[in-house]
């Protein structure tokens, strides 16, 4: 009885911790995509390219911080791309490797870190 309590147990608990890593993972997509997102519908009501900047790292930022520990440690780009500028890429990219499940990649297998781009036309229709 206590052999297939052990055997049945060790792969249960594998089971619920990699839906629980998937789970982690795949929150954590959702909110670099939401966060990029929200940049790059801010950064269309610029005038310039510094405020389109500013108000693109200001809106996934606000984002971002309303999600709490999560999305705690993270990366906000926000490129202009060409020579006039045309486009603006947002990108948000989320390191979870300090949550707590992210130590059980050698137990379940991790995932590369979330990130999301979000690019916007500047100008023009």
């Amino acid at each position: 009885m206590a052999v297939e309590f052990a055997l049945t147990a060790t792969l249960l608990l594998t089971l619920i911790f990699a839906i629980m890593s998937f789970g982690i993972q795949f929150g954590a997509r959702i909110i670099a995509a939401q966060a990029a997102s929200e940049g790059a519908r801010a950064a269309a009501g610029g005038l310039s390219a510094t405020e389109r900047q500013t108000l693109a790292r200001a809106a996934a930022t606000s984002t971002l911080n309303s999600y709490g520990g999560i999305a705690s440690l993270r990366t906000i780009a926000v490129v202009p791309v060409g020579s006039p500028v045309t486009r603006l890429d947002v990108t948000v990219a989320l390191d979870i490797s300090a949550f707590g499940l992210s130590k059980l990649s050698g137990f379940v297998p991790s995932m590369p870190a979330p990130s999301a781009r979000v690019s916007v036309q500047v100008g023009g229709y």
